[in-house]
């Protein structure tokens, strides 16, 4: 049910480009996931705001495409749902749209060297150029206190994990047997906006320095078992020895696909996962 775009140039700017990532869930979340996916990347770039105010653009697009997906009936949008992760890059200034929990970080490069480092899921290697981690976006759930407290003030429940390593989960009813959404923002599961489950994204800027090596942009089938920093050192080590974006992201997918394996056997979620390599970006 994920889907994932690059879009260069983006709104026909030569130095403009969109990364983005969605993860649907529900009775047909992949259809809601392409939707969002296709109307932000077809909206967000002839939005008025776009070159003056991009995060108002970021809100006033997602707010819109949540609201036009209510009425598309074959798409379940009352019991499906997605993620948005959304990045656009103008030159160096990189400003990160988010809803629920797939995650955007920044691999950025610093001086030292490493200690011999286990990889999650992957050999031990030996100590190399360190990368320090830079966190793009937070992963928005109940767990929050802010979000949860939007979630209970609106009249949603709240459940305890049943064992640990498992979210936090967002119900309709007090006995928390009606729904169970992971998240606390999204766009469509039209079910649950009267509980505080919103579409409105949290946007954050950042600009991109000459020691910023890489950005990456995922799923949470990525993050399930491989944390953000583990995830720039698996990346941050590919590239290092030469692979490329395409192949640094390839690898990341497998290393996630073997950790899931290592702990839920047969079972996995999707896992997409998109690097962008930033040195030199506009020259290529």
């Amino acid at each position: 049910q994920d889907r994932g775009i690059v879009a260069y140039p983006f709104g026909d700017c030569p130095k403009t480009a969109m990364f983005g990532v969605f993860d649907g869930h529900g009775m047909r979340g992949e259809l809601v996931a392409e939707y969002a996916m296709n109307e932000i990347a077809k909206r967000l770039h002839k939005h008025t705001k776009f070159k003056s105010n991009l995060e108002a653009a970021f809100a006033q697009t997602y707010l819109r495409v949540d609201h036009d997906i209510e009425r598309r009936y074959d798409v379940e949008p009352y019991h499906s749902g997605t993620t948005a992760c959304v990045a656009v890059l103008r030159d160096d200034a990189l400003s990160v749209s988010n809803v629920g929990d797939s995650r955007a970080v920044i691999g950025r490069r610093r001086r030292g060297r490493d200690k011999p480092y286990a990889l999650p899921g992957g050999p031990t290697i030996p100590g190399h150029t360190r990368y320090e981690c830079i966190e793009l976006t937070k992963d928005q759930n109940a767990a929050d206190p802010a979000e949860r407290k939007r979630i209970v003030r609106s009249g949603g429940y709240v459940g305890t994990p049943l064992e640990p390593g498992l979210p936090t989960r967002i119900y309709l009813d007090k006995e928390c047997t009606m729904v169970g959404l992971a998240m606390s923002r999204s766009i469509g599961d039209w079910n649950m906006k009267k509980v505080g489950v919103i579409a409105e994204p949290v946007v954050t800027h950042h600009t991109v320095t000459d020691r910023d090596e890489f950005l990456i942009v995922a799923s949470d089938g990525i993050w399930e078992f491989i944390d953000s920093a583990d995830a720039v050192r698996i990346v941050g080590d590919c590239l290092d020895r030469g692979c490329t974006a395409s192949e640094a992201s390839i690898q990341l997918i497998r290393r996630a696909m073997k950790t899931w394996r290592d702990h839920e056997g047969d079972y996995r979620d999707d896992c997409t996962a998109i690097v962008v390599r930033l040195p030199g970006l506009w020259n290529e």
